[in-house]
């Protein structure tokens, strides 16, 4: 088990749920999700990156991009490309999934964790 990959999970998955919404312009769901919402909602990585660290520039960025690399950098969360990709993978429970179908797949990546 990755022991960093587990805290980031963590801290993702109660955001997640409490949340219990997308992160988007209007909070509507044909709305492009962002990281951080005028509305004060954030996404799976927008909730790992701090309000210091955050910019408005990043919105529309890719978790790859540099600019978003930058506030996760910030944020103290390590941007290796093994982490990134893990990161990519709890993005797309709250850009792509319906928020009825989040713990479901939340709990599939936190048992593939404990492997």
């Amino acid at each position: 088990m990755n022991t960093h990959h587990y805290e980031i999970f963590d801290i993702v998955k109660t955001h997640l749920l409490k949340q219990g919404q997308r992160a988007t312009v209007n909070n509507d769901e044909d709305n492009h999700c962002l990281y951080h919402s005028p509305n004060g909602l954030k996404c799976a990585v927008g909730c790992l990156i701090t309000d210091e660290a955050y910019d408005s520039d990043i919105e529309g960025d890719d978790i790859g991009e540099a600019t978003v690399k930058r506030a996760l950098r910030m944020s103290q969360i390590d941007t290796s490309a093994k982490t990134v990709l893990f990161l990519t993978r709890l993005q797309h429970v709250h850009d792509n999934l319906n928020v009825d179908e989040w713990p479901e797949a939340l709990d599939k990546i936190e048992e593939e964790l404990l492997l």
